[in-house]
């Protein structure tokens, strides 16, 4: 579900695109909740909505920075998820 999710999102032309990315992610969370990898994703996902105000970037923008914080607890050495935190 992780890597559907990293498929779409990196092809993702609409925010619905963006919005089944975050469908996957949420899937690999539930398969594996300690996925770290799949927080990244999340908020990389939210950042891009907030961004192109998708979502209202006062939404966006804290579910972005809590899946970055979220995957942080569990594996603070994987670089995606500082990355992820940066963009916020």
């Amino acid at each position: 579900a992780y890597l559907k999710g990293r498929h779409v999102w990196s092809r993702w032309k609409t925010p619905e695109g963006m919005k089944t990315a975050i469908g996957f992610f949420e899937r690999a969370l539930e398969l594996d909740p300690l996925n770290a990898r799949a927080f990244a994703g999340l908020a990389d996902s939210y950042s891009v909505l907030g961004n192109v105000k998708a979502l209202p970037p006062g939404e966006a923008y804290p579910k972005a920075k809590t899946a970055a914080e979220q995957g942080l607890a569990i594996d603070d050495s994987l670089a995606e998820l500082h990355t992820s935190l940066g963009f916020v």
